[in-house]
């Protein structure tokens, strides 16, 4: 991976100065009902089935 600064414009390419355009809202918004999701899936593994 190349995480060296760049000579020309000072920033890394992981830099989130690079990102064009504004954020979308609904995919922030999809993407925390998501993780939500995929929490509250793994806490329920807790309370299933242990033959699964």
């Amino acid at each position: 991976m190349n995480t060296h600064l760049d000579a020309d414009s000072g920033t890394t390419p992981f830099s989130p100065h690079l990102v064009k355009g504004p954020r979308l809202d609904w995919l922030d918004t999809l993407r925390i009902a998501l993780i939500t999701l995929v929490v509250a899936h793994h806490c329920a593994q807790a309370y299933g089935p242990a033959d699964w």
